[in-house]
């Protein structure tokens, strides 16, 4: 498992959640996930629902943003 807490926030923060969002999306807590950008190693399985989570945002703004450059291009 490669944590990084740092990238953990910069993840969430792209993909445009916040840490609710997240932990919902996870399905873990509110304070588990604000320990992990605080720094604490996420359990494999936490590690692994949240990598699910934030692939599945992102992926989401990607199709949006997607979408709007179309919309917006001439």
């Amino acid at each position: 498992m490669d944590f990084n807490p740092e990238l953990l926030r910069e993840a969430r923060t792209l993909a445009g959640l916040t840490l609710a969002e997240l932990a919902a999306r996870a399905q873990i807590s509110l304070g588990q996930v604000v320990r992990f950008e605080n720094g604490l190693r996420p359990s494999p399985a936490s590690w692994e629902k949240l990598l699910a989570a934030l692939r599945g945002a992102l992926a989401e703004r990607v199709k949006a943003a997607e979408r709007m450059r179309k919309r917006i291009a001439p």
